[in-house]
């Protein structure tokens, strides 16, 4: 890095480590061949709007080392000016420094794993789910109406889990999901009120999901 610090990357990566207060992790080196197939990954996601650090394009800027030379500004202007070290040291990391960090990773698996959740329920429900769905609706009463009110529902699912994944949109979704979610429980508890109780807990536990959909919308803010 430029300034009056010479860092490689495996030093900075330790500095920022410790100006979170996290503990020093091992660094290992991977060579390019290998990094290849994530980097294409990286590349894709970032033509769908994904941002992501591990490109191709950083890659080949990593190849170069970034430096400088002193042209002495500092001691004509009379500072001094700092290591990177020492402005990490005189900047201290707040909360906001480390929660986004521990999210960093976090929020690319949640929304995955909401997506995929939404995205599979319905295609079970279309395929070999399809009869235990319509079984359950006629249990609660929906007569005529369990299989188009199953098929909607599905179609439902499916389109949602995959629009999450369409970056523009994901925030909106999540919500959608939340609020869809809030109308399956009502409609389950007017008809199916027994699933409360029920030791599988088929209710109980959407909850967390709509906790994990109110997260990744509340996470969606790149400014």
């Amino acid at each position: 890095m430029p300034g009056a610090e010479a860092v490689t990357m495996a030093e900075t990566v330790r500095l920022y480590r410790g100006w979170l207060g996290l503990k020093p992790a091992p660094v290992v080196r991977i060579p390019r061949a290998l990094a290849a197939p994530a980097l294409a990954i990286g590349d894709l996601l970032g033509r769908l709007g994904w941002s992501s650090p591990i490109r191709t394009t950083a890659m080949r800027q990593m190849d170069h080392d970034v430096a400088g030379h002193d042209s002495g500004w500092a001691e004509r202007l009379g500072v001094s000016s700092r290591g990177f070290s020492r402005s990490l040291a005189e900047t201290p990391a707040s909360v906001q420094d480390v929660w986004h960090a521990r999210l960093w990773f976090v929020r690319p698996i949640s929304i995955l794993t909401l997506g995929l959740f939404w995205l599979i329920t319905g295609l079970i429900s279309f395929g070999p789910g399809w009869s235990g769905a319509v079984a359950i609706l006629h249990e609660g009463g929906y007569g005529r109406w369990a299989g188009p009110v199953a098929g909607w529902g599905a179609l439902l699912d499916v389109v949602l889990g995959l629009a999450l994944f369409v970056r523009p949109w994901t925030a909106r979704v999540a919500i959608l999901m939340c609020l869809a979610t809030v109308g399956y429980l009502i409609a389950g508890t007017l008809s199916l009120p027994h699933y409360w109780i029920d030791p599988l807990g088929p209710w109980l536990k959407v909850l967390p999901m709509m906790a994990l959909c109110l997260f990744v919308a509340a996470t969606d803010a790149r400014r």
